[in-house]
């Protein structure tokens, strides 16, 4: 489990440095471990106040995006500014960071490499070239969204962008 920590720990700074912050307040260092596996597709809006990062994007979509034997690490670390955070991994190392963050000053629309694509109020997608990392983040609301994935053991790597864009348009019609 340590390497998934490690990774973990390397794609939790990546999207971290996607974002920008105008306000100098603390980060909560709670980390959601909630085990909830729902499919967000397929759920009701999230009720008003907190959101939960693992139901936003549960079990079957994590499956979708990384394949199968993903879970949730409930283990705790950083997170940078958001309320709630979920990392979903597998056997073989691969990593979904699911991260909702409460104020519009989180979202980046600065990022290099980074395309505009069609999901909440604005939001965009970044795809690593050297090894096929995947972050895609959105507006929704008050809610900025950040996905994050590594593509370390994922069958089909080509079709990262396209899962995590599906996983992201089903969790933003979730946001209350």
């Amino acid at each position: 489990m340590r390497s998934t920590a490690v990774w973990a720990l390397g794609l939790a700074l990546l999207a971290a440095s996607c974002f920008h912050s105008d306000s100098d307040s603390d980060a909560d260092s709670e980390t959601s471990s909630s085990t909830t596996a729902s499919t967000a597709a397929t759920e009701e809006p999230a009720p008003e106040g907190d959101v939960d990062a693992c139901e936003l994007v549960g079990a079957d979509a994590a499956t979708d995006i990384l394949g199968d034997g993903a879970f949730v690490d409930t283990s705790e670390g950083e997170t940078f500014g958001a309320t709630s955070v979920c990392t979903w991994v597998t056997p073989a190392d691969a990593l979904l960071v699911v991260s909702v963050f409460e104020g519009r000053q989180f979202y980046s629309d600065v990022i290099a490499g980074a395309e505009p694509i069609e999901i909440g109020d604005e939001a965009n997608i970044t795809v690593e070239p050297t090894f096929g990392g995947v972050v895609i983040q959105f507006i929704e609301g008050d809610f900025v969204v950040s996905l994050s994935a590594t593509p370390f053991g994922v069958a089909d790597v080509g079709g990262l962008p396209d899962a995590m864009t599906d996983a992201a348009l089903a969790a933003a019609a979730r946001l209350p």
